[in-house]
């Protein structure tokens, strides 16, 4: 209910028109609201089982939510005592394209998309993001 009421204060037009790290986190968080109201349909039916689809939602979310805050994070710690001007572009480069693919990516998972090409896909995205936090530390290095 909070992380509903959180999205609901911000509203989805300021929620899209923030950048790649906000984009993640509220995309996360509205995978982690449909998995809470899938588990309360699914408890509140009597039922034990979770879906593994369902799952996905939450891990996904979470996952989101933690990628869109570390995308927050690096750059602003890597030009410690500078502003992350020089920073954050890097991070943030083609950012709705890739919050575009990582959610394709959940919603395929969520359906059950063969392993193979979720494994690939998350693989490409993981090694973008991890180019981009390399390429922010050597951008903030010389920052400083």
């Amino acid at each position: 209910m909070l992380l509903a009421g959180i999205a609901f204060r911000l509203g989805l037009r300021r929620m899209l028109g923030s950048g790649f790290p906000g984009l993640l986190i509220a995309t996360g968080t509205m995978w982690i609201i449909g998995w809470c109201a899938n588990q309360a349909v699914v408890l509140a039916q009597g039922n034990h089982t979770a879906y593994a689809g369902a799952t996905v939602l939450g891990v996904g979310g979470v996952a989101l939510v933690l990628f869109g805050s570390l995308a927050y994070l690096i750059p602003v710690l890597s030009a410690a005592g500078k502003t992350p001007g020089d920073t954050v572009p890097v991070m943030h480069r083609h950012g709705k394209l890739r919050v575009i693919g990582a959610n394709l990516v959940l919603a395929a998972a969520a359906f059950g998309l063969p392993r193979s090409i979720l494994v690939g896909v998350t693989a490409v995205w993981l090694i973008d993001f991890g180019v981009r936090v390399g390429r922010v530390m050597l951008v903030g290095s010389r920052t400083r």
